[in-house]
């Protein structure tokens, strides 16, 4: 179950990211390799991670929302490990036109929503734990990606003032996470 909303803050870290490598400004717009990068953080990368995250969901939502697609039949379970598993290739391949080492971001990423959803690890259950991957995986590491896209001196030593400043955010969001939940 896609929900753009929650792609907003993925495309605004990236655009954060971008914007801090300092390389970035209005005339990028107009580049595909900006629209790819959009692309990527919003209905691709964390498009997966939802459907990865109702796939391995399906048994409680069988109960709590039967009308979600796999619960409700409109999907099949194999039609959805199909679509996941096109959907990530895409988005690494999406990821490597954008930048070679944004395509290990988006790995590490997929890495990351096996961890909040699937057995027998599940951190979603582990409140810090679940909070602080998906955060990470929403704002530092499309934070980063961002910078990587744009800057031609990355090392960490170039990053680390952005990087602070995009953990701080980070810190933010995982106390509105634990509060909200």
């Amino acid at each position: 179950n896609m929900k753009p909303v929650t792609w907003i803050p993925v495309v605004w870290s990236f655009i954060c990211g971008a914007i801090a490598s300092g390389a970035f400004g209005w005339q990028q717009i107009g580049e595909i390799k900006f629209w790819l990068a959009v692309l990527l953080t919003g209905p691709l990368a964390t498009g997966t991670c939802q459907m990865l995250n109702d796939y391995f969901d399906r048994d409680l939502d069988e109960i709590n929302e039967p009308n979600r697609p796999i619960p409700g039949g409109a999907i099949s379970l194999k039609s959805a490990t199909l679509l996941i598993a096109l959907w990530s290739l895409l988005s690494v391949v999406v990821g490597w036109l954008v930048h070679p080492l944004i395509a290990l971001y988006v790995v590490v990423g997929i890495i990351n929503a096996h961890l909040y959803s699937a057995n027998p690890i599940k951190l979603k259950k582990r409140l810090w734990a679940g909070n602080i991957i998906v955060a990470v995986s929403y704002l530092i590491i499309p934070w980063v990606a961002g910078e990587i896209a744009y800057r031609s001196d990355f090392s960490l030593h170039a990053i680390t003032p952005s990087l602070i400043v995009a953990t701080l955010y980070t810190i933010a969001s995982t106390g509105i996470m634990i509060m909200n939940d």
